[in-house]
């Protein structure tokens, strides 16, 4: 996650919307700092001066400003109604209006309000979501029901005859983790959810590869993984694949860029053939609450003609998420420029649509039958 730069009138601040705390009710110190700011009206310059900043950054950073086909933000402000709002000098409508154009509008998934700015004590919201987020929260909602009520507890790790599940719904890196020296976070309970996706990866390949072991095949299962750190994607991307590519194209420039990544999942200092599995039989099973990197990965799966996809279409999401500030305080966060794509025929195509599965699971109760996706899955060999 970047950081952000706030100022208050008492202090400049570089730091995220995660360093404040997680909501006005429960602030860190520094957000207590902050917000001690004064809350006030913009003057009227201020305000012009916030809204065009807004509609410049819009413009020249929002990733799907074409898919969306918006000519201009500035038009679209005043064709929604939405600029009278934003060029208000009371900051409690304006950082209304911000986080309701943003969830009605864009309604995106990856954009939304953060925090209001230090000015505003009470925010004029309507409150509510766009079509596409409530449609995604039914989903979770669908998948998330049908996942409780599998005839036993869905562990991040867990063995059936000769097929190893490991199931997260979210890519997790937590930079102060030792893994060279068994620092980790990985729950002692394996019905915990696990806080780090790399020690989780790391403990799979353990009991994976052991001596004897029964496992030919591996199932990732990412059906309610709605994204997270790419750094972490592209640890399990590695795992699966050996070498993980990953594409980038600027929505704003045209640039693109190809990496190929590896993992030393088995911690031995040398990056070879014994920290993947790709001698495995290798699935992953993806469903439309599957987004962001939770898309992303699916994606890289497929276009290697290495892993076998199960479920159902993606949910897609192809741009990393761009934090920003306003210039009367508030942070918010959108699409970025730069969009995840997969290289074909020496095009790159960006993956914000989704990606189908090569085998299709109609009823979101199938998804959690391990017993019975197993002897699926052993039939195909």
């Amino acid at each position: 996650m970047g950081y952000q730069i706030l100022f208050n009138e008492k202090a400049v601040y570089l730091t995220n919307y995660k360093n404040l705390g997680l909501g006005t009710n429960e602030l860190t110190p520094l957000g207590y700092s902050y917000f001690s700011g004064e809350s006030k009206e913009m003057s009227a310059e201020l305000a012009w001066f916030n809204y065009y900043e807004l509609c410049l950054t819009l413009d020249y950073l929002y990733g799907l400003k074409e898919a969306h086909d918006i000519s201009s933000f500035d038009n679209m402000f005043f064709e929604t109604g939405y600029k009278g709002l934003l060029t208000s000098t009371d900051p409690n409508v304006v950082d209304g209006a911000l986080n309701d154009f943003i969830n009605y509008y864009l309604d995106d998934l990856h954009s939304g309000l953060q925090f209001p700015s230090y000015r505003a004590d009470s925010i004029q919201t309507v409150g509510g979501m766009g079509l596409y987020s409530i449609s995604d929260s039914e989903t979770k909602d669908l998948f998330k029901t049908a996942r409780d009520a599998a005839d036993h507890t869905i562990l991040t790790y867990e063995e059936f005859g000769n097929t190893a599940y490991i199931t997260f719904d979210s890519f997790n890196l937590f930079h102060a983790m030792d893994y060279y020296n068994g620092v980790t976070n990985v729950p002692e309970d394996p019905s915990e959810p696990a806080l780090d996706t790399v020690a989780l990866i790391i403990d799979a390949h353990q009991k994976i590869c052991r001596e004897n072991s029964p496992i030919e095949n591996v199932v990732l299962d990412l059906s309610l993984n709605g994204g997270g750190d790419i750094d972490a994607a592209a640890f399990v991307s590695s795992w699966f694949l050996g070498d993980a590519t990953f594409s980038i194209r600027s929505s704003l420039t045209g640039a693109i860029s190809t990496g190929t990544y590896r993992a030393d999942t088995n911690l031995d200092r040398v990056f070879d053939e014994q920290d993947t599995i790709a001698d495995k039989n290798l699935f992953c099973i993806i469903g439309p609450y599957s987004f962001s990197c939770g898309n992303l990965v699916p994606n890289l799966m497929k276009s290697s003609h290495k892993v076998t996809l199960l479920g159902r279409t993606t949910g897609g999401g192809s741009c990393s998420a761009l934090s920003l500030t306003s210039s009367d305080g508030a942070m918010f966060q959108i699409s970025s420029p730069y969009r995840m794509s997969y290289l074909k025929n020496g095009s790159y195509y960006d993956i914000d649509t989704g990606i189908d599965p090569d085998c299709v699971i109609v009823k979101p109760e199938n998804f959690y039958d391990r017993e019975a996706l197993t002897d699926y899955i052993n039939q195909l060999f």
